[in-house]
C-alpha cells in the first residue's frame, strides 16, 4: 500500500491564473486557496485567465499543491493551458477561502 507522501504526489491538480480582480469561486469540487506570484510577477508572460482579462495572473493552487509548496518545497506546478510556472517565495493561503 502506498504511503501517504506517494498519494500526496499523485493527486496534484492544475493551477489557475488570475488576477486580483478575478479571484477563483470556491466550488464544490475545485477550490484553490492559496496564492503565489509567477517569478516575473507582474511584468509576466501569465495573464489572467479570466475571459477578456489581460491583467497580470498571480497563481492559484488548491489544498494538494498548496500543500506540496508549503512541505515539500515545489515550486513549479502545471497549469491548465499547455504550460508550466515557477512561482516566488511568499505565497500565501488566502483567509477568506480557507475559513469556508
Amino acid at each position: 500500500m502506498p504511503d501517504g507522501d506517494m498519494i500526496l504526489r499523485n493527486r496534484t491538480k492544475m493551477a489557475i491564473l488570475r488576477c486580483d480582480l478575478h479571484k477563483p469561486k470556491v466550488r464544490k469540487n475545485k477550490r484553490y486557496i492559496f496564492v503565489a506570484d509567477p517569478v516575473t510577477y507582474p511584468d509576466s508572460q501569465f495573464l489572467c485567465g479570466h475571459q477578456g482579462c489581460n491583467g497580470p495572473g498571480r497563481v492559484w493552487l488548491n489544498i494538494v499543491d498548496a500543500l506540496m509548496y508549503r512541505d515539500e518545497n515545489q515550486r513549479t506546478f502545471r497549469l491548465q493551458a499547455p504550460k508550466r510556472v515557477t512561482v516566488q517565495e511568499g505565497g500565501h493561503f488566502e483567509p477568506e477561502l480557507t475559513d469556508q
